[in-house]
């Protein structure tokens, strides 16, 4: 009998984020591998896609956690999960209730702590697991980026860049524009846009409003920065590789692993990233990073490490 397992998750998508599109990613994968799989979010846009039933509730958190915490009772009673699948946000608002129903939980951990008892947790990054304290049976999954919902059927000349605010690095890439006027940067922008750093001074910058389908955005592109001043993992740069874009990312954290193959660069290096930029004009350069980025991603394992996980749900669901 397949697993029933419940997704608990603050945002999903379109919401224009990594960890959105991961956590999707490990649902969705769940789910073709058999398991019956069912997501609760409160994010009132959120849409099926070819993903997993969703239900779609204004789950109040802080000063509203009581009501909140009803939400989520009437959605395992709804469901009758035999495994609960957390992260992030709600993972910790709502960690007292959750650990309460006595149903064995699969947490995703993107940053901050493993909750104790959960039965499983599934570490993001090396770079993430190695922070934090992990249990003997924890799991290390980057959930991989799939083609039909990235590639682009072509590419345009921009210099793609994904959310400008800060930690992104979104300071260089303005300051990559000064110094190259006579290329074009693409900025998608997210949907956090009170903390976004904007400029209307510069010709060669143009934004792009959120999209529902990332092909979208990439198919602007020839290749993609991601010069991040710190990242948990980096879904973009795995989706540049599925696209055969060369990625230059910032030689930092989960970074490292992501865009593995790719072509990393300190973050606050202007001149190495103007070279790298120019260097990408060879063909025959352009063309051996995007090789070397697809053969660290097939060496990457992610199928295995998939399989891994659902067996493991399996075993929790029978017992």
């Amino acid at each position: 009998m397949a697993a029933r397992v419940l997704v608990v998750s603050d945002l999903w998508l379109p919401f224009p984020g990594g960890a959105e599109r991961l956590i999707f990613n490990l649902a969705r994968d769940l789910q073709r591998r058999g398991a019956d799989v069912y997501a609760l979010t409160g994010y009132g846009p959120a849409l099926r896609f070819d993903g997993p039933p969703l239900l779609v509730r204004a789950i109040g958190v802080r000063d509203q956690h009581a009501d909140g915490a009803l939400v989520l009772a009437d959605a395992i009673a709804q469901v009758r999960p035999d495994v609960l699948l957390v992260h992030h946000f709600y993972a910790y608002e709502f960690e007292a209730e959750l650990v309460a129903t006595g149903l064995p939980m699969v947490q995703v951990v993107l940053n901050n702590r493993r909750i104790p008892e959960a039965a499983l947790a599934v570490f993001i990054s090396r770079y993430v697991r190695d922070q934090l304290d992990h249990q003997p049976g924890d799991l290390l999954i980057t959930p991989p980026a799939y083609p039909e919902d990235v590639v682009a059927d072509s590419h345009r000349d921009g210099i793609g860049f994904v959310k400008p605010i800060e930690h992104k690095g979104v300071a260089l890439v303005y300051q990559l524009a000064e110094a190259m006027p006579e290329r074009r940067f693409v900025v998608l922008r997210g949907e956090w846009q009170n903390i976004e750093l904007l400029r209307d001074d510069l010709p060669n910058v143009a934004y792009m409003e959120p999209v529902l389908h990332m092909a979208t955005f990439y198919g602007e592109c020839r290749l993609l920065l991601v010069p991040s001043v710190s990242e948990d993992a980096g879904t973009v740069a795995q989706e540049a590789t599925l696209n055969g874009l060369p990625c230059l990312a910032s030689d930092v954290g989960g970074l490292r692993e992501t865009a593995a193959g790719g072509v990393l660069l300190p973050p606050d290096d202007l001149g190495a990233w103007v070279a790298a930029i120019t260097e990408l004009d060879d063909p025959a350069r352009y063309a051996e990073v995007a090789a070397r980025q697809a053969a660290a991603y097939a060496a990457a394992g992610h199928d295995t490490a998939l399989a891994e996980l659902a067996a493991a749900i399996d075993w929790l669901a029978q017992q």
